[in-house]
Protein backbone atom coordinates (compact mmCIF):
# COMPACT_ATOMS: atom_id res chain seq x y z
CA UNK A 1 0.00 0.00 0.00
CA UNK A 2 0.83 3.51 -0.66
CA UNK A 3 2.09 5.37 2.18
CA UNK A 4 0.89 9.25 1.50
CA UNK A 5 2.91 10.16 4.92
CA UNK A 6 6.19 9.45 3.02
CA UNK A 7 8.61 12.07 4.16
CA UNK A 8 10.91 10.88 1.40
CA UNK A 9 12.18 13.70 -1.21
CA UNK A 10 11.27 13.48 -4.60
CA UNK A 11 14.55 14.44 -6.48
CA UNK A 12 13.95 17.55 -8.99
CA UNK A 13 16.94 18.44 -11.65
CA UNK A 14 17.52 22.03 -11.81
CA UNK A 15 17.69 24.28 -13.85
CA UNK A 16 13.98 23.61 -15.19
CA UNK A 17 13.92 25.34 -18.45
CA UNK A 18 10.34 26.33 -19.59
CA UNK A 19 8.49 28.09 -22.13
CA UNK A 20 6.26 30.55 -20.13
CA UNK A 21 2.75 32.02 -20.87
CA UNK A 22 1.61 32.47 -24.24
CA UNK A 23 5.35 31.43 -25.28
CA UNK A 24 6.32 34.87 -24.80
CA UNK A 25 8.74 34.05 -22.09
CA UNK A 26 11.40 31.39 -20.74
CA UNK A 27 11.40 30.69 -16.95
CA UNK A 28 14.68 29.48 -15.90
CA UNK A 29 14.05 28.17 -12.01
CA UNK A 30 17.28 27.23 -10.18
CA UNK A 31 16.96 25.73 -6.43
CA UNK A 32 16.93 29.08 -5.07
CA UNK A 33 16.13 31.91 -7.63
CA UNK A 34 14.16 32.18 -10.69
CA UNK A 35 14.05 34.56 -14.27
CA UNK A 36 11.95 35.46 -17.02
CA UNK A 37 13.59 35.72 -20.60
CA UNK A 38 12.12 37.55 -23.01
CA UNK A 39 11.17 34.68 -26.01
CA UNK A 40 9.50 35.17 -29.30
CA UNK A 41 8.61 32.57 -32.24
CA UNK A 42 7.74 35.82 -34.27
CA UNK A 43 10.16 35.45 -37.81
CA UNK A 44 12.18 32.75 -36.17
CA UNK A 45 12.80 32.22 -32.20
CA UNK A 46 14.77 34.79 -30.67
CA UNK A 47 15.75 35.25 -26.74
CA UNK A 48 16.14 38.91 -26.03
CA UNK A 49 19.26 39.14 -23.78
CA UNK A 50 18.47 41.90 -21.51
CA UNK A 51 17.88 39.87 -18.31
CA UNK A 52 20.14 41.40 -15.45
CA UNK A 53 18.41 40.40 -12.47
CA UNK A 54 16.85 37.54 -10.28
CA UNK A 55 13.22 37.72 -9.27
CA UNK A 56 14.22 38.30 -5.77
CA UNK A 57 15.82 41.55 -7.25
CA UNK A 58 19.91 40.02 -6.84
CA UNK A 59 21.84 40.99 -9.46
CA UNK A 60 22.30 37.96 -12.11
CA UNK A 61 26.08 37.28 -12.25
CA UNK A 62 28.23 37.31 -15.34
CA UNK A 63 28.98 33.35 -15.05
CA UNK A 64 25.12 32.82 -14.22
CA UNK A 65 24.11 34.71 -17.34
CA UNK A 66 26.22 32.57 -19.40
CA UNK A 67 25.25 29.61 -17.83
CA UNK A 68 21.44 30.79 -18.35
CA UNK A 69 22.04 31.94 -21.82
CA UNK A 70 23.32 27.98 -22.78
CA UNK A 71 20.92 26.42 -20.95
CA UNK A 72 18.34 28.16 -22.77
CA UNK A 73 19.62 27.99 -26.16
CA UNK A 74 19.75 23.94 -25.55
CA UNK A 75 16.45 23.68 -24.43
CA UNK A 76 14.86 25.71 -27.43
CA UNK A 77 17.26 23.94 -29.84
CA UNK A 78 16.45 20.52 -28.43
CA UNK A 79 13.33 20.67 -30.18
CA UNK A 80 13.57 22.70 -33.12
CA UNK A 81 15.90 22.33 -36.43
CA UNK A 82 16.31 25.97 -36.60
CA UNK A 83 18.70 27.74 -34.17
CA UNK A 84 17.40 30.42 -32.09
CA UNK A 85 18.18 34.13 -32.66
CA UNK A 86 19.94 35.81 -29.98
CA UNK A 87 18.62 39.27 -29.59
CA UNK A 88 21.09 41.95 -27.27
CA UNK A 89 19.03 44.93 -26.47
CA UNK A 90 20.88 45.76 -23.41
CA UNK A 91 22.97 49.00 -24.08
CA UNK A 92 24.97 48.22 -20.58
CA UNK A 93 26.03 44.33 -21.64
CA UNK A 94 26.34 44.96 -25.45
CA UNK A 95 30.34 43.59 -25.37
CA UNK A 96 29.28 41.21 -22.61
CA UNK A 97 26.54 39.49 -24.70
CA UNK A 98 28.80 40.54 -28.26
CA UNK A 99 31.72 37.90 -26.63
CA UNK A 100 29.28 35.09 -25.11
CA UNK A 101 27.13 35.03 -28.65
CA UNK A 102 30.59 34.90 -30.44
CA UNK A 103 31.62 31.86 -28.14
CA UNK A 104 28.40 30.16 -28.94
CA UNK A 105 28.03 30.78 -32.47
CA UNK A 106 27.73 27.22 -32.88
CA UNK A 107 24.51 27.07 -31.30
CA UNK A 108 22.67 30.28 -32.57
CA UNK A 109 21.43 31.48 -36.06
CA UNK A 110 22.14 34.97 -36.00
CA UNK A 111 22.93 38.01 -33.41
CA UNK A 112 20.64 41.00 -33.65
CA UNK A 113 21.10 44.27 -31.74
CA UNK A 114 18.88 46.55 -30.44
CA UNK A 115 19.66 49.84 -28.77
CA UNK A 116 17.90 51.00 -26.37
CA UNK A 117 18.02 54.58 -27.28
CA UNK A 118 17.29 53.79 -30.81
CA UNK A 119 13.99 52.57 -29.49
CA UNK A 120 13.53 55.44 -27.95
CA UNK A 121 14.11 57.66 -30.49
CA UNK A 122 12.16 55.73 -33.16
CA UNK A 123 9.23 56.18 -30.08
CA UNK A 124 9.79 59.87 -29.87
CA UNK A 125 9.42 59.89 -33.64
CA UNK A 126 6.08 57.94 -34.01
CA UNK A 127 4.74 60.09 -31.12
CA UNK A 128 5.68 63.44 -32.72
CA UNK A 129 3.82 62.23 -36.15
CA UNK A 130 0.67 61.99 -34.08
CA UNK A 131 1.05 65.36 -31.85
CA UNK A 132 1.91 66.78 -35.82
CA UNK A 133 -1.36 65.40 -37.29
CA UNK A 134 -3.57 65.38 -34.14
CA UNK A 135 -2.52 68.32 -31.50
CA UNK A 136 -2.19 65.69 -28.92
CA UNK A 137 -0.99 61.83 -28.61
CA UNK A 138 -2.53 60.05 -25.63
CA UNK A 139 -0.17 57.71 -24.19
CA UNK A 140 -1.81 55.23 -21.63
CA UNK A 141 -3.95 57.41 -19.73
CA UNK A 142 -2.00 60.93 -19.98
CA UNK A 143 -2.16 63.01 -23.45
CA UNK A 144 1.14 64.42 -24.48
CA UNK A 145 1.49 67.58 -26.59
CA UNK A 146 4.63 68.71 -27.32
CA UNK A 147 7.97 67.18 -27.73
CA UNK A 148 9.48 68.32 -24.28
CA UNK A 149 6.66 66.24 -22.10
CA UNK A 150 7.45 63.35 -24.47
CA UNK A 151 11.09 63.42 -23.75
CA UNK A 152 10.22 63.59 -20.03
CA UNK A 153 7.77 60.92 -20.35
CA UNK A 154 10.50 58.44 -22.17
CA UNK A 155 13.57 59.50 -19.59
CA UNK A 156 11.31 58.06 -17.11
CA UNK A 157 10.37 54.65 -19.05
CA UNK A 158 14.44 53.95 -19.33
Amino acid sequence: MFNFWNKNKISIAYPIVSIGLRGEDIEYITETESVYIGFTYIDGKRIYLDFTHWKSKIPISAEDKETIFVNCLNYCNKYSFRKTIAVINSDIDKEFWFYICEKYKSKISAIEYTSKHDNQQLLLKMFMQQVLLHGKVKIGNTYYFTESEILDYLRTQQ
